[in-house]
């Protein structure tokens, strides 16, 4: 192979290289915008029990954290009908007992569900945001969907309401990058770096009782 041709290969290859380079380094931040988000306890998906009385991703999950003191990481869908939620997984069997891919449900649908074997429903983002009530750092991971640019989007807006500090993540670059945030904020490509140890409390009586779901 001579040089020329060498060249025609390298070259895209090159370019392509780079671009996922520029795609998935990570945003940005001042060590005063990181401090926040390092070297504290994090609620994943909630201050959540592990018998389930206090489902993951429920609005009492989102409220004993933040009474509790705990930042909070948590994740955000967009629904069928173009509403943001708060839910882990990507489909709805193994929190809702139904086979379904979250996206392709409507806001309406989802609140006919319940969480677990309790009487909470999926929040919203906006009513996960008002339980917190800037009262601890956010670290929110935006989960791939059906229309990623809508879902960055309404997210972005939705966080400009939110009177802590919060962190923006995404597995797909292209949601981090795409954020657009010009208030303080740090985007990363993924979440393998952070330091992050889980918060959970395992035993329900510790939560107060305006925590708990009931049981149905």
């Amino acid at each position: 192979m001579d040089w020329k041709t060498a060249c025609k290969f390298a070259a895209p290859a090159a370019a392509c290289a780079g671009a996922f380079a520029f795609l998935v380094a990570p945003g940005h931040a001042t060590r005063a915008q990181k401090a926040p988000f390092l070297y504290r306890n994090y609620a994943h998906r909630g201050l959540h029990t592990e018998d389930g009385t206090v489902p993951e991703n429920s609005l009492s999950a989102f409220r004993a954290a933040a009474e509790a003191g705990y930042a909070v990481e948590m994740d955000v869908h967009l629904t069928a009908d173009d509403q943001l939620v708060v839910f882990h997984d990507d489909t709805l069997e193994r929190m809702c007992g139904v086979p379904g891919v979250i996206d392709d449900f409507t806001l309406a649908e989802l609140r006919a569900l319940r969480l677990g074997d309790t009487d909470c429903v999926i929040p919203t983002f906006a009513e996960a945001l008002e339980a917190l009530g800037g009262r601890v750092p956010l670290l929110l991971e935006v989960k791939r969907g059906h229309n990623n640019r809508r879902l960055c989007a309404l997210t972005l807006a939705a966080l400009r309401t939110y009177g802590g500090p919060y962190c923006v993540e995404s597995f797909d670059p292209r949601s981090s990058r795409g954020s657009g945030a010009t208030r303080p904020i740090f985007c990363a490509a993924s979440s393998a770096s952070r330091r992050r140890t889980t918060a959970r409390r395992s035993i329900s009586p510790r939560l107060p009782s305006s925590a708990m779901c009931s049981r149905t």
